[in-house]
C-alpha cells in the first residue's frame, strides 16, 4: 500500500481510523524545508512517532538549512546517505527570461497559443507551467 498525503491531512485520516501507520516500512518526507516553513514540524514528529522504528526514512529538500539538518539528525537512522545535486553557487542562467501572467480561465488557451507562436518563431525553447496535468491535456 502507498499513501501520499500532507502531514496534517494524513493525521486527519489516522484520527478517524481510516488508516494506520503500523506497517509503514518507508517514510518519505518530500519538500522537507517547505513543510518546516509551513509549520508542519509537530505533525511530522507525531507521524514519525506512529511508525515502526525500523522504517527507512527518506528526506528530500531543495535547501539544507540548519533546521533541516537538525531534523535529519533526529529523524534519519544511523546509516545516513546525503546526495547533493548541483552546488550552492549554481544559479539559473541570466539568459533565461521569466514571465508570469495572470489570465482569466476562459482566455488561457488563446494566450498560451499566442505566446507559443511568438516565442516559437525563433526556435526558442519554451517551458510553461500549468496548475494540473488535466489542464495540460485539455
Amino acid at each position: 500500500e502507498i499513501v501520499i498525503a500532507t502531514p496534517g491531512r494524513l493525521l486527519d485520516h489516522l484520527e478517524v481510523g481510516a488508516t494506520n501507520m503500523r506497517r509503514v516500512t518507508y517514510l518519505v518526507l518530500d519538500e522537507a524545508d517547505r513543510m518546516l516553513d509551513m509549520g508542519f514540524e509537530p505533525y511530522i514528529r507525531k507521524l514519525i512517532d506512529m511508525t515502526h522504528p525500523e522504517r527507512q526514512t527518506l528526506m528530500f529538500s531543495a535547501t539544507w538549512p540548519k533546521a533541516i539538518r537538525a531534523l535529519a539528525g533526529e529523524f534519519l537512522m544511523h546509516d545516513v546517505v546525503q546526495v547533493k545535486v548541483g552546488a550552492a553557487e549554481l544559479q539559473a542562467s541570466h539568459n533565461v527570461e521569466q514571465e508570469i501572467q495572470l489570465i482569466e480561465e476562459e482566455q488561457k488557451e488563446g494566450a498560451i497559443l499566442k505566446l507559443l507562436e511568438e516565442l516559437g518563431k525563433d526556435e526558442q525553447r519554451v517551458l510553461i507551467f500549468v496548475e494540473t496535468k488535466k489542464k495540460c491535456d485539455a
